[in-house]
């Protein structure tokens, strides 16, 4: 399928590699937790603080039963010297604990009680500490044990404190500057596709266009990644101006554009990430795997045969050096049969050059005909736009004739557009009704993405879209339709593909959605079902639940292949376009990965504005299951790719560790400035109040986070 971008082994259960990434994303995490705790722990034993216990995990409680404990609190522990260290079963942090020091303000006044020093004690020192004596308070304050951490100096306590995050940041930089000392690989700044009426595609953005610049971003032009565009665009917010500075693949002169990124929602009625609606390039080559070429469809089928791996530098004799240059030639070519110029690596690395013919792929149907709809966007700089037509604008004849299938509208204007010929359009405009007749002259077309389930269907031969209705105007005479019993007037309701008369299994590899597809979440799911339904196997089927009048009537049925027509896609799956930043020297590795922390730390602190801002809802935030899962995805796509997203979740540590919230280390500092201001601590009954609400927040932000995870898997 040409829409897969296929470049790294994939994760299975029963793969020792996917074992491996597993094993590697526990170590690096905790490692990332370990250097955190460590920061504490050294510094508080410089500066003289008593260190009970250092973990790596929670061991908050064991899991039992009367007293058979069936999973410990911690997996492993011992004692060496003062301090107890040990692994907790719990990894959602770690933990140092001190002398004076506990986050739970419930145990606060007994771990106070701790620090005094008794009457009488023999260890007591000769001279009372407290920190209003470090700060200058001549009172008679409580004699603290000179070893615990509210004894020490607001300095010393903010140093400790802060010593966490900045373990992480400089780890950060040590995790970034190794991977780009061992070569990063980063997919450019390049669009590959832009998706049919969306904010790129009516600016007439296309595919080979390069981004250099993000709003006032100044990165650097020649390194800028495609995560920095989407993260960019996802975070300026729906409905806020984006500005990209572009060259195109007519012209390298810089020029700028304005889009306004576009959301819609999500199943349970989410919102989603702002999208200008464009894609990564993809590259040349076929996907490394066994889904490099779809089974049953013409690529599978080419001769000679295609292997993954394969390089296609050219189709039909012109040179595709991008993805989409291939899919644009099978486009312009969708009915004949292409030559593709094919470069072929063995294990020995020698290359072998061969051409490989690959026959149109049969378009597969059911026998629906629904209803046109208005034409909902137009490209700026399209044939429709040149011959006037308008949003709203319902087409009614071609060439005198009815529009019949909608979904073969592009294919009708491509071949117009191979002869050079223009095609005379009947629109209705307007209220009341006028009919036009505009002559059209449709161009060649570009690659665009893939069909949505949310947005009208494209016609990039004229540059608009067009809107399908979910009202059956025609059923095929003797089709798959027509036996399944489904009837003009029919008003589709949902759709569901089956496989083998069931559900699609979630372990299928079959492109198709697990769930029903619903007409009142997705109007225009009918092209989006069209474009699935040709990477169906003889084992799938499409069940159609439609209301006739006040009943409702259900319908199965397999596509068949119509004589004559083909479809878009011949089946093949391609990988990302990637290069890839190696740095030469020391001073460059540490250099990149100094700017790699930066721009993650700043990513953070720029979500978080926005979220309070309201242009990013917080349904995007994702928690320990889905940050592991990316973790060993990364794993599978190489030790650099790792590490980078190891460098990621460290500074997202430092800086979401240092937010002024109560228990969690930035609060700690805040109530370490207003004693160093105040010259005395902040009041008792303020630090509990402070921090039980400060304790919920985080518990609170856990609980959301997981069931953004489990939504993420069992909802999507």
């Amino acid at each position: 399928m040409e829409s897969f971008l296929i470049g790294a082994a994939e994760f299975s259960w029963t793969s020792l590699e996917s074992w491996i990434a597993i094993v590697k994303m526990v170590i690096g995490f905790g490692f990332i937790i370990f250097v955190h705790e460590l920061g504490h722990f050294l510094v508080a034993k410089a500066c003289g603080v008593k260190c009970e216990k250092f973990y790596v995990g929670f061991d908050a409680f064991d899991v039992k039963i009367g007293d058979l404990v069936l999973i410990p609190r911690r997996l492993f522990h011992f004692k060496w010297g003062e301090t107890e260290y040990g692994i907790g079963i719990i990894p959602l942090g770690g933990y140092v604990k001190m002398l004076g020091q506990d986050d739970n303000p419930a145990n606060q006044a007994a771990e106070r009680e701790r620090t005094l020093v008794k009457e009488g004690d023999a260890d007591a020192p000769t001279e009372s500490t407290s920190p209003a004596e470090a700060s200058g308070d001549r009172d008679e304050p409580p004699q603290l044990d000179p070893r615990s951490y509210p004894a020490k100096s607001v300095p010393q306590r903010l140093a400790i404190i802060s010593a966490g995050v900045i373990m992480n940041l400089i780890f950060a930089v040590i995790f970034a500057a190794i991977a780009y000392g061992m070569g990063a690989p980063y997919q450019p700044a390049v669009i590959g596709g832009v998706t049919p009426g969306g904010p790129a595609w009516r600016a007439d953005i296309h595919p080979g266009t390069r981004i250099l610049q993000i709003n006032d971003d100044a990165k650097n032009p020649d390194h800028l990644r495609w995560q920095d565009v989407a993260g960019g665009i996802a975070l300026t917010g729906v409905g806020h101006e984006v500005c990209l500075k572009v060259t195109t693949p007519e012209s390298e002169a810089p020029s700028t554009v304005t889009l306004v990124p576009e959301g819609h929602l999500l199943k349970l009625k989410l919102a989603s990430l702002g999208t200008v609606g464009i894609e990564a390039a993809s590259a040349n080559r076929l996907a490394a795997g066994p889904r490099a070429l779809f089974p049953g469809m013409a690529a599978s089928k080419a001769n000679p045969p295609l292997k993954p791996g394969d390089t296609i530098t050219a189709v039909q004799g012109r040179a595709t050096p991008y993805g989409h240059d291939i899919k644009r030639e099978f486009l312009v070519e969708w009915d004949r049969p292409v030559t593709l110029s094919i470069e072929r690596v063995d294990d020995a690395g020698k290359v072998e050059r061969l051409e490989s013919t690959v026959e149109p792929q049969p378009l597969l149907d059911y026998g629906v005909r629904v209803g046109a709809g208005p034409i909902a966007a137009i490209q700026s700089g399209s044939p429709a736009d040149a011959a006037g037509l308008q949003v709203g604008d319902r087409i009614v004849a071609v060439d005198g004739g009815p529009v019949g299938d909608p979904m073969l509208l592009p294919e009708r204007m491509r071949r117009i557009a191979r002869d050079g010929g223009t095609v005379a359009l009947t629109i209705e405009r307007g209220e009341p009704v006028q009919s036009l007749v505009v002559s059209v002259a449709p161009r060649s077309p570009r690659y665009l993405l893939d069909v949505s389930a949310h947005l009208p269907m494209g016609v990039d031969e004229l540059g608009i879209t067009l809107a399908v209705t979910a009202t059956i105007d025609e059923v095929v005479a003797g089709s798959a339709a027509a036996e399944a019993g489904l009837q003009v007037g029919d008003v589709i309701e949902s759709v569901r593909f089956l496989e083998n008369d069931a559900p699609i299994d979630p372990k299928s590899e079959a492109p198709f959605p697990l769930d029903p597809i619903t007409v009142a979440e997705y109007p225009h799911v009918w092209s989006f079902v069209m474009h699935l339904t040709q990477f169906a196997a003889p084992e799938h089927a499409l069940e159609v639940t439609a209301k006739r009048g006040s009943e409702t009537v259900r319908g199965t049925m397999a596509p068949r292949p119509v004589d004559g027509e083909f479809a878009r896609s011949r089946g093949i799956s391609l990988q990302p376009y990637q290069l890839t930043l190696t740095a030469k020297r020391f001073d460059e590795a540490i250099a990149l990965g100094l700017r790699e922390t930066k721009e993650d730390a700043s990513q953070v602190y720029l979500t978080l504005r926005q979220m309070l801002l309201g242009r990013v809802s917080a349904i995007n935030l994702r928690g320990p299951g889905t940050i592991a899962s990316g973790a060993v995805q990364m794993a599978l796509e190489g030790d650099a790719v790792l590490l980078l997203f190891l460098a990621l979740i460290s500074a997202n540590l430092a800086v979401v560790n240092f937010l002024p919230i109560p228990v969690l280390d930035g609060g700690h500092a805040v109530f370490l400035l207003y004693e160093g201001i105040f010259r005395k601590p902040p009041p008792e009954h303020m630090v509990f109040w402070l921090s039980m609400g400060g304790l919920a927040f985080p518990l609170l932000l856990m609980a959301f986070v997981l069931t953004m995870d489990f939504l993420q898997v069992f909802v999507g």
